[in-house]
């Protein structure tokens, strides 16, 4: 293991780790910004994925405004939302002001969707619905 002095004299490049590396955290959490100065210190590519949310199955329900974007941004990326087959309901506003958010497959099996639930989403260029 190298001390600190040796570690801040590493050039550009000198990625001091064989893997991968992979920041999780919540979308708004920072990992963006920790990713830049990560990449712009070891010369790395950096790879965004909040442009895609994959919701677990057992979700049965996404709640009232639960993916809203008023005035945070912290959606301001999502492109692609992956709906799991166990969800029932989609409360209003949930993905309201989501404005890069471009497809959206609702499951088989969805009873309810709230009004609202995807307005403001203006780039929204296919909707599939449900059989039932």
């Amino acid at each position: 293991m190298n001390t600190p002095q040796e570690s801040s004299k590493r050039s550009q490049g000198d990625f001091p780790f064989s893997k991968t590396l992979i920041l999780i955290g919540f979308m708004g959490a920072g990992k963006t910004s920790a990713a830049s100065c990560l990449a712009e210190r070891f010369a790395l590519q950096v790879i965004e994925t909040d442009q895609e949310i994959v919701l677990r199955e057992g979700v049965t329900e996404i709640g009232h405004r639960a993916f809203n974007d008023t005035g945070s941004k912290v959606y301001a990326n999502l492109k692609k939302i992956t709906l799991p087959s166990t969800l029932r309901i989609i409360e209003g506003g949930a993905f309201s002001q989501c404005a890069a958010l471009e497809s959206v497959r609702l499951p088989d099996g969805l009873t309810a969707l709230g009004g609202g639930a995807f307005s403001g989403c203006n780039r929204i260029t296919s909707i599939a619905l449900p059989a039932s």
